[in-house]
């Protein structure tokens, strides 16, 4: 099967040009990994800096307060992905079309760089919502998923393996070998 590896940037290396200093250090180190990797693996390496880094200025990529990246954060970084798969097999991935996105404002958030970010006690925070515009989509059964993992983990494993119980009940007796 083919094995790929995902490159995430930080996100001082996405927003650099919009820090009040420059991190040419981490935007470097970023770049240096990559290129060893890309000439040193067998792996294919997908990278998604520059489409997160063409993307930035649309919607937030990134919580202010917080290293996860917000939903349109995570949808470049899919789509930038399903480009590599469709080499290796008939997908369809939804297009940003296939979307109403619009600003969510959080009145309460304190992501894990809140309480060191100066002037957000109490400020609220801004995501991206996705609604999907065609109510009547419904997936087609699945055999194959991408699974993001952070050290929310534990918590997502369990709502994941109920939304798949929900979705595909008749793949109970594998289903948790997934998760």
């Amino acid at each position: 099967i083919p094995y790929f590896l995902v490159i995430i940037p930080d996100r001082r290396v996405v927003y650099n040009d919009s820090l009040p200093f420059k991190d040419n250090i981490s935007v470097s180190r970023h770049y240096q990994i990559v290129d060893f990797l890309k000439k040193n693996s067998s792996l294919e390496i997908i990278d998604v800096t520059d489409a997160l880094i063409k993307a930035k200025d649309k919607y937030p990529l990134f919580f202010k307060t917080d290293s996860h990246w917000t939903n349109y954060g995570a949808f470049i970084a899919y789509s930038e992905i399903m480009k590599h798969l469709k080499k290796y097999q008939q997908v369809q991935p939804l297009e940003e079309e296939s979307f109403d996105i619009s600003l969510e404002k959080y009145e309460i958030w304190i992501g894990d760089f809140g309480l060191n970010y100066p002037g957000n006690p109490g400020n609220p925070e801004v995501g991206v919502e996705f609604t999907i515009k065609d109510k009547s989509f419904k997936n087609n059964k699945l055999n194959s998923i991408i699974v993001y993992g952070d050290s929310f983990l534990n918590f997502s494993r369990t709502v994941c393996m109920q939304c798949m119980l929900d979705e595909f009940p008749e793949l109970k007796p594998i289903i948790p070998l997934l998760f």
